[in-house]
């Protein structure tokens, strides 16, 4: 909703980002209401959580929150993170203990994506997904997936607007957690005009850049510190050098002393390399299964990558998760990665204009 005050920069965000009716109207009826959002939790998913479960208290809701995966110690400094609970704190479904809610929200994923939340979601009549991802394709409920915006956290801040919210110190906190986590720090390219206007609105009403920064990616354990050793040490490339990888197996992650929601950061590290354009984690995960994460320079869309191996996210970032020992994964993923590769080289060569074709 826009009035004659609202800023035109909001306008013209609305205009672009405008929620659906029927999110906003199952919103605003909502009472009691269960949000949840994915496994391996990152600052979008949660801040987006935490700051639209803060606006609907606003708006006369009881909202109850819930991560399957427990906060990284970054994650839990975020304003309201000690309310959020795990599927096993909220009772046993069939037995008279389970809370009972009216409205369900999936944040930032499609709702299988929520882990051992999912059943309690499946107990409310009304269920909403607000997500940005491309490869949510679940249509269960009520949807708004917008693949444009650069992280949930810029949809929550319009349905916020939309709803007449005005945002407190902590919503505007979790809200730049949330745009600053799927930015990279507003370095990605996804970082749009829209969502710098919407950071600095957020830093006006509260948000302290620097301290967010601090929480989340300049405070760590020095075992963190020290894992970071281990995981370069694991570093190999293929022969052309387009592709990097790094794995972490569970003793790794064991002496750590870290959680698994700390280390997916790691990708990070071969993705920097010069000439790289597809980087990986791999992650052991402890039930038979490993946690591939992916980074691609543009070159290959790992998205629809990730999508063949079952899983999903943005063109630059995605995710799956595979089932069988690490070296198996490892090889299964990276045939699929290098045939990508291959086949966007074969296409760029086939776009270029003959003279460039010959200069090569």
């Amino acid at each position: 909703m826009t009035t004659e005050t609202t800023p035109e920069w909001v306008a013209e965000f609305l205009r672009a980002y405008a929620p659906p009716p029927p999110v906003l109207a199952a919103l605003r009826n909502a009472r009691r209401v269960l949000l949840a959002c994915h496994e391996d939790p990152d600052p979008d998913c949660v801040g987006s959580m935490l700051a639209l479960g803060q606006g609907l208290v606003r708006l006369g809701a009881q909202p109850t929150l819930v991560s399957t995966d427990p906060l990284s110690g970054a994650l839990s400094q975020l304003p309201g993170a000690d309310k959020i609970l795990q599927p096993h704190q909220l009772g046993e479904i069939g037995d008279g203990s389970e809370r009972v809610w009216d409205t369900a929200v999936v944040l930032d994923c499609e709702p299988a994506r929520t882990g051992k939340a999912l059943p309690f979601l499946k107990t409310a009549p009304v269920l909403v997904n607000v997500d940005h991802h491309e490869t949510n394709r679940a249509g269960a409920g009520i949807c708004w997936i917008e693949p444009g915006a650069a992280a949930t956290g810029e949809l929550v801040f319009a349905i916020l607007t939309s709803l007449s919210v005005e945002l407190e110190t902590a919503m505007a906190g979790n809200l730049f957690a949330a745009l600053q986590g799927d930015t990279g720090s507003f370095q990605f390219d996804n970082t749009s005009a829209h969502t710098l206007r919407i950071a600095a609105h957020l830093v006006e009403r509260g948000a302290s850049p620097g301290e967010l920064s601090r929480a989340l990616y300049e405070t760590r354990e020095f075992g963190y510190v020290q894992l970071i050793g281990e995981v370069i040490g694991t570093l190999a490339r293929s022969n052309d050098g387009r592709i990097a990888w790094v794995y972490l197996t569970q003793e790794m992650i064991a002496r750590s002393g870290l959680s698994a929601s700390e280390v997916e950061g790691f990708v990070r590290y071969p993705r920097m390399i010069r000439g790289v354009e597809v980087a990986l984690l791999f992650r052991e995960t402890g039930d038979g299964r490993i946690r591939v994460s992916l980074r691609s320079r543009g070159l290959v869309d790992v998205a629809e990558l990730a999508s063949r191996l079952g899983g999903g996210g943005h063109i630059r970032a995605s995710g799956c998760t595979v089932e069988g020992s690490l070296e198996a994964a490892m090889t299964r993923v990276l045939v699929e990665v290098e045939r990508a590769v291959a086949q966007a080289l074969a296409k760029t060569r086939l776009e270029l204009p003959r003279s460039e074709h010959e200069r090569e």
